[in-house]
């Protein structure tokens, strides 16, 4: 992981403020008032040219697993890096797609493109932004080419973004949810109090059971509080820790904290906010230019910008930013060790219609499930994956097995008499559980 992102060797420092729309599970609302542009496939103007390798070092199930999973005999600083060294790597993993892409995003800065362009022929670092897309790392790698760092952009189809996308919301879930399933939030809408997002500091908001749509503008409530009682809140972010904002006409945003505050005092003992900071790490709509960042080979490679980034505490409060952390940094819920249960795991032979009744249930949210097929002789002859970014939200922590059907579909991966199957569950923390071993019958 460490010598993927060593391949970024500069990043612009952008301190632009990018709002994130607002999905969940429990509404199909959204908090920003800009109108969604659809999605829309490449133009075709020929044939695509042909894939020239780019990526000097490509990343592989090994960097990856190099970060630890999380258990509760790690240190609070152990888990905070986990969260920060995945989040850092979904940013700025290295590739380059097979398939021009062009599709539309939220931008609310009159500024930026609305128009997200992907060419064949050039090196990316990161997820792509995609409003409403909940896609992870895991994912993406059924699709990535570890020897040449090439995405099958081809293989998916019209699901690019699904794939390959992900938002301000998702992007920090998933890199908290490698240690807490205290994380109870699917949208920025939701990232509140209630949900597992604990104030960080004494400051006061507004009492809201419901979304932020609800309440008051955090440039508001944090104006409410004073500068220097927000400041004192600011000061006691460690790395990992959250800052969200919402904006009554533009929407919410969450960062994560890379590093500790640095708080600066004025000579009566007050804290100077323009000279205390934090850094940050998010999700939004900004590619640097490839002429900002290199490879470790000095060939150019285009970012996401939103790597490593400088806010100070006075930064922080005009734009009404809220501290957050969670429970398990804190000691007030354990990490779990991670559980998956499949509801047809004691049975030695299921049929494709028997399968299909199964349900999958986990203690922290499933990233995707892995069906592999053996022929009667012991050789894989296929797979069947479900990826969890079709499904609406993140923290799923059930799944029917139905999800593999049409039962025709999945009838015809099977090799033929003497069947096997192995059904693989991915969860959050980055573990693998073997749910079901045994024959498998059309």
């Amino acid at each position: 992981m460490k010598r993927t992102l060593c391949l970024i060797l500069a990043t612009c420092l952008l301190f632009s403020l990018i709002s994130c729309a607002s999905e969940s599970l429990e509404t199909t609302e959204t908090v920003t008032k800009e109108s969604t542009p659809p999605v829309t496939e490449p133009k075709t103007e020929g044939p695509e040219p042909e894939t020239v390798p780019m990526i000097c070092d490509p990343l592989t199930w090994d960097d990856i697993n190099a970060i630890p999973i999380a258990n509760a005999s790690m240190s609070t600083d152990e888990l905070r890096q986990i969260c920060v060294d995945f989040m850092a790597l979904q940013l700025s993993f290295p590739w380059q797609t097979n398939k021009a892409q062009e599709f539309g995003h939220i931008a609310i800065q009159t500024s930026l493109d609305p128009t997200a362009k992907l060419e064949v022929n050039a090196a990316y670092g990161g997820m792509p932004y995609c409003h409403s897309t909940w896609s992870n790392l895991y994912q993406v790698m059924y699709f990535y080419d570890s020897e040449t760092g090439v995405v099958d952009a081809k293989a998916m189809g019209d699901k690019f973004t699904t794939y390959m996308g992900n938002h301000c919301t998702s992007s920090s879930f998933w890199a908290w949810a490698r240690v807490s399933n205290t994380n109870n939030w699917d949208g920025i809408s939701l990232l509140m109090e209630s949900r597992g997002a604990i104030r960080l500091g004494d400051y006061e908001i507004e009492p809201t059971t419901d979304y932020y749509l609800t309440r008051t503008d955090t440039v508001v409530e944090c104006d409410k509080n004073g500068e220097q009682r927000m400041y004192r809140c600011y000061a006691l972010l460690q790395k990992a820790d959250g800052i969200n904002y919402n904006h009554n006409a533009t929407g919410g945003h969450v960062e994560m904290a890379t590093q500790n505050a640095v708080v600066k005092y004025n000579p009566d003992g007050t804290i100077n906010g323009e000279e205390s900071y934090c850094y940050f790490q998010d999700q939004n709509p900004v590619r640097n230019p490839a002429s900002k960042a290199q490879q470790a080979d000095g060939t150019p490679i285009a970012v996401m910008s939103g790597v490593e980034h400088k806010y100070t505490f006075k930064q922080l409060y005009k734009t009404g930013y809220l501290p957050f952390t969670l429970a398990e940094f804190h000691g007030l819920d354990p990490v779990e060790k991670g559980e998956v249960s499949f509801t047809l795991s004691d049975r030695t032979t299921l049929s494709v219609k028997e399968f299909m009744t199964g349900k999958f249930e986990a203690n922290y949210a499933i990233s995707d499930v892995n069906v592999t097929f053996f022929d009667k002789d012991g050789k894989q002859t296929g797979a069947q994956p479900y990826l969890m970014a079709n499904a609406k939200g993140m923290r799923n922590l059930t799944l029917s097995a139905s999800v593999f059907g049409p039962q025709a579909i999945m009838a015809r991966n099977i090799p033929g008499e003497g069947a096997t199957m192995k059904v693989d569950v991915r969860i959050s923390t980055g573990e693998v559980f073997t749910v079901y071993q045994g024959g498998i019958t059309k």
